[in-house]
């Protein structure tokens, strides 16, 4: 008698805790699935804030915001999947809405957050020069990141750093006025992304080492 009901106990938690690993093992699915685009989403905070407050800085912001969410998804989809970032989009293909919501939220956000946190607009040009801007520099670095990934087959992550080196000498020859304002750019979208990886690791553990 005893002896079945000790089984018979047994049987039942073990159910119990199969049942329960099973339910989080789904979770942690789920959440992994929806992380990139959570994390992504993070990222339209101060995208919304700045162009709220600013309204002379959403030309630059709406610019870049579109430039780099269509840079975003041809780049996702030739290089950074192929042997740097691979997360995984809700639609589980290579590429997914996801790369262009981050790529628009981050385009924009760079543009304008030096302007934003010193309360100044450090554009000297005129409008078309800024656009044109706009578009230069990154057509440079796609340039660059082409050449020395595609013909050189060189790691994506170190062709863009070349670019993005490139990228500085530029403003430092050509434009001097903006050099600050790219390196203090770049330093506070490193600061601000921080915040949005730790989050995601915290609410989905794990998923940015699945992701590289």
């Amino acid at each position: 008698m005893e002896s079945t009901e000790g089984r018979f106990l047994f049987l039942k938690r073990l159910r119990y805790y199969l049942k329960r690993n099973i339910w989080y093992t789904y979770l942690m699915l789920l959440s992994m699935k929806y992380s990139y685009l959570f994390g992504t989403l993070l990222f339209f905070i101060p995208w919304v804030i700045i162009y709220w407050k600013r309204k002379d800085l959403r030309q630059e912001m709406w610019v870049l915001s579109v430039l780099v969410g269509g840079v975003s998804v041809l780049t996702s989809y030739t290089w950074w999947t192929d042997n740097w970032w691979d997360p995984q989009t809700i639609t589980g293909t290579k590429v997914g809405i996801e790369d262009f919501l981050l790529g628009f939220a981050n385009g924009g956000v760079a543009a304008a957050i030096y302007s934003f946190l010193t309360g100044k607009i450090y554009f000297s040009k005129s409008s078309g020069s800024r656009n044109l801007e706009a578009v230069l520099v990154p057509g440079l670095m796609f340039v660059v990141i082409a050449l020395l990934h595609g013909y050189f087959e060189i790691n994506t992550f170190y062709s863009l750093s070349v670019a993005m080196f490139i990228s500085g000498i530029y403003f430092l020859v050509l434009r001097p006025d903006l050099f600050k304002m790219s390196i203090m750019s770049g330093l506070l979208m490193a600061l601000l992304s921080l915040p949005v990886y730790w989050f995601s690791e915290l609410i989905s553990p794990g998923v940015i080492e699945a992701s590289w």
